[in-house]
């Protein structure tokens, strides 16, 4: 399976499961107007501390319930697209994420 953090906070999905997850990918929603049901691709942003989607929360339970695989950034905004410095943009998510779970 593959966890994308972004359906399962969409589809208010309960379970997760380590076991059988061999990837998981990651993104963020920091818009602060548009509801769930409003969410789209376009919304998906590195992730931080505005993170709406609870990636946080996500990322820590499937590593407490066993999951030891890739996490694979998926943001797939334009506002990420056109950064001047994404490398340093996905280091300073990466650091966030790291120092949170």
């Amino acid at each position: 399976l593959v966890h994308d953090t972004f359906h399962h906070h969409l589809a208010g999905e309960p379970e997760f499961y380590p076991a059988q997850t061999g990837l998981v990918h990651i993104s963020g929603v920091t818009d602060e107007v548009v509801g769930v049901d409003e969410m789209l691709d376009a919304h998906r942003v590195l992730v931080d501390g505005k993170d709406r989607l609870g990636n946080i929360g996500q990322i820590r339970t499937l590593r407490e319930q066993g999951y030891s695989g890739f996490f694979s950034f998926e943001p797939f905004a334009t506002s990420v697209h056109e950064l001047s410095d994404p490398a340093e943009a996905l280091a300073q998510s990466i650091a966030f994420i790291r120092s949170r779970v």
